[in-house]
């Protein structure tokens, strides 16, 4: 049962990370956020490039959202560019919902990192070994001053181009949001 941040994660920075989180919520919703989680409310947890996506069950199904917009020194989402939307029909900003959905996002990161450091002294041994019947350094080389075998008839580019900030961008949507909702 997991009832706070240091049930969550051993890891210095994810404890901080949580701690400026939940600083923004008030106590009742963080522990009804706990609860759902302990409960195993938290449905269809999806890492996304732009965050996380989850599914979350209270009295309904709710919907939530998570933007990430960069990463800190220690590898983290930026707090104060982060936003986070709910289909509930709660106006707070952050809901019970959407803690339940951080607290799952957490752990996973918390396992990943701790995954990825137990990893490293294998990379790094990885690294150092020579390759068995592969082709040699002087060969790849060979190889990488060739042309390519194909071509692409016409260059891939983006064709919009984003111009306003995306915390406003996320900020609007997520008033327009929660205005349709009312």
């Amino acid at each position: 049962m997991i009832n706070g941040v240091t049930d969550i994660t051993s890891d210095r920075d994810l404890k901080e990370w949580l701690k400026r989180f939940f600083a923004s919520t008030d106590s009742k919703r963080k522990s009804r956020g706990f609860t759902l989680y302990n409960q195993r409310a938290v449905l269809d947890f999806q890492d996304k490039i732009f965050g996380f996506t989850a599914m979350v069950k209270g009295s309904k199904r709710y919907s939530v959202s998570a933007f990430f917009e960069g990463v800190n020194k220690a590898g983290l989402p930026h707090l104060d560019k982060a936003l986070f939307i709910c289909s509930c029909p709660d106006d707070a900003v952050i809901c019970k919902h959407t803690i339940a959905a951080v607290i799952k996002w957490a752990v996973d990161m918390d396992w990943k990192r701790k995954t990825a450091k137990k990893l490293e002294p294998r990379k790094a041994a990885m690294s150092q070994r020579k390759p068995v019947g592969g082709p040699t350094l002087k060969k790849l080389e060979e190889l990488a001053k060739k042309t390519a075998p194909v071509s692409f008839a016409k260059q891939h580019r983006l064709d919009w181009v984003f111009h306003p900030e995306i915390d406003e961008v996320f900020n609007t949507i997520q008033n327009v949001i929660k205005r349709e909702m009312k």
